[in-house]
């Protein structure tokens, strides 16, 4: 009769391990799957980090047939997408893509009267500005009154 005891004793105590293992592995599994995940995460944002930084471009503009032309001009080695034009903060939705060292030019339709402030997104969120007409700065005047940006603004 005490052998039948022992035995029962160690069965009760496997059958709990077995249950208590079986009732952590999920845990630790699932654990283990979110860390993956999140490493994923990690990786893709740092790879459209880079991208974004690797965005070389400029803005320009000039009247063509009486019409307002802002012109991108792309200097990274990575295609660029144009997705909106502002000009005097007047927003336009536009789709033009400019290849690595390449140009792409958007007519705007506009007869521009005065001072024109023309900002540019692209896909990736960066931004560059430039006035038109483009004003000189006279190193002399002591500021940057008009002065355009050209360039991202990061």
């Amino acid at each position: 009769m005490r052998n039948q005891k022992a035995v029962s004793t160690v069965l009760a105590g496997i059958f709990m391990i077995g249950i208590v293992t079986s009732v952590i592995d999920p845990f630790f599994l699932v654990q283990h799957q979110l860390g993956n995940q999140y490493q994923f995460k990690v990786q893709e944002v740092a790879e459209r980090n880079r991208q974004i930084g690797a965005e070389s471009f400029k803005v320009s503009a000039k009247i063509e047939a009486g019409e307002l032309k802002v012109t991108v001009q792309n200097n990274g080695g990575n295609a660029i997408e144009v997705i909106a034009l502002f000009i005097n903060n007047a927003l336009t939705e536009v789709s033009a893509v400019a290849n690595g060292g390449e140009s792409v030019d958007i007519q705007t339709g506009l007869n521009p009267i005065g001072k024109q402030v023309i900002k540019v997104v692209t896909s990736l969120g960066n931004t560059a500005a430039a006035t038109f007409p483009t004003e000189e700065i006279n190193p002399g005047d002591g500021g940057d009154k008009g002065a355009s940006f050209v360039g991202p603004l990061n």
